[in-house]
């Protein structure tokens, strides 16, 4: 009896492992080439992507604390309400930049180099965070299943090695830019295929783009390492 019991735990822990496997499965990545390795693979609850183009041929692989009770005469006046804080132009930009810059001191710690800011790749970021809001869905490809390296190639940006992460941030409180930023950072880092974009030494420049509707933050960020200019 003793044995059924034990092949039975073992069963159960095998199927628990194979489950687990599955909903954390990486998802294959599309990777142009150049004469590299290719850079990354994202986990299933989370996407991003990475490419990479060849010169010359392009290949595809691709417990909370209760407090005491008040009486109705020892009430203490109550804190004045925060301003809510208002989800306009200027905090879009202001947003936009301190994700940038938190980046950067993220590369910096871990002793690469800073990423330029691209107004380039920022259109396209800003693009395609509009498509996603107005279409509502959230994937790095579109309907027309154009993704972060058709976009980036659309924009007239030459482009030697591309990539992109995303983020969606939805809460009725609406968070400071340097609260919301903080936590877009610390959710690309706690994911491994976003982390090793963030993280990519090959990367030399990036944009930012945020689109807010309503309560929701649509964040992109797209990052390249453009080709060199020809002599």
């Amino acid at each position: 009896m003793r044995a059924l019991t034990y092949i039975a735990l073992i069963a159960v822990v095998v199927w628990a492992g194979f489950a687990w496997e599955q909903a954390s499965a990486p998802i294959v990545v599309t990777v142009e080439e150049e004469v590299m390795e290719p850079v990354e693979s994202a986990p299933a609850d989370t996407t991003t992507k990475v490419a990479e183009e060849q010169e010359e041929q392009e290949e595809r692989e691709l417990p909370p604390i209760q407090p005491g009770p008040l009486g109705a005469t020892d009430l203490p006046e109550p804190p004045p309400e925060p301003p809510q804080v208002a989800y306009d132009e200027a905090y879009v930009e202001e947003l936009e930049l301190s994700i940038h810059g938190r980046i950067n001191e993220e590369r910096v710690a871990q002793g690469l180099n800073t990423l330029e800011y691209d107004e380039t790749l920022a259109q396209v970021a800003a693009y395609h965070s509009t498509d996603m809001a107005e279409n509502d869905y959230f994937a790095h490809e579109d309907d027309e299943s154009c993704d972060s390296a058709c976009r980036v190639t659309s924009a007239g940006y030459r482009w030697r090695m591309v990539g992109e992460n995303l983020f969606l941030l939805r809460r009725e409180d609406h968070f400071s830019a340097e609260g919301a930023s903080a936590i877009v950072v610390a959710g690309w880092i706690g994911s491994k295929g976003h982390r090793e974009n963030m993280f990519e030494p090959r990367f030399t420049e990036e944009g930012i783009g945020v689109v807010i509707l309503g309560d929701t933050i649509y964040v992109t960020e797209v990052l390249a390492r453009p080709r060199p200019a020809s002599p």
